[in-house]
C-alpha cells in the first residue's frame, strides 16, 4: 500500500478561505499569496541561519512566526512541522540544521501549490 500525501494547501481550508473574500476572493487571494510568499521567504531564511548557529530560540521563535499564517492558508502540513520544530527547539533545546529538513521540504511543496493556486480562477 502507497501512502499518498497530504496537499500541501488542504482544499477544504483553501476553499473556506475563498468564501471570505465573496465577490472580491481572486483578489484577496492575490493579496494573501504574495503578502504570504515575500514574509514566509524571510522567516524561512531566518529559520535556516538560526539552525546554521544553533540558535534554539531564534528558531523557535521563526518557526512560531511562520506556522500561523501557514495554517491561515490552508498550509496544514507545513504548519504542524513548524509546530514540531517550534517545540523542540522551546522543550529541548535544538536547532540542529537536520531537525529543519522536513519544514524546508513542505515549504517548497507550499510555494509550488500557492504559484498553482495563485494562476487558477
Amino acid at each position: 500500500m502507497r501512502h499518498t500525501p497530504e496537499p500541501a494547501i488542504n482544499p477544504t481550508a483553501w476553499a473556506e478561505l475563498r468564501a471570505l473574500g465573496g465577490d472580491e476572493a481572486d483578489a484577496m487571494v492575490a493579496e494573501l499569496i504574495g503578502m504570504y510568499q515575500e514574509d514566509a521567504a524571510g522567516l524561512v531564511a531566518t529559520i535556516r541561519a538560526a539552525a546554521a548557529a544553533g540558535d534554539a530560540p531564534g528558531l523557535a521563535d521563526a518557526t512560531h512566526a511562520l506556522r500561523s499564517p501557514s495554517a491561515t492558508l490552508g498550509a496544514l502540513p507545513l504548519a504542524e512541522c513548524c509546530r514540531l520544530v517550534e517545540l523542540a527547539a522551546r522543550s529541548e533545546g535544538l536547532a540542529s540544521a537536520e531537525r529543519i529538513e522536513p519544514l524546508l521540504t513542505e515549504f517548497e511543496r507550499v510555494r509550488a501549490a500557492l504559484a498553482q493556486l495563485a494562476l487558477a480562477p
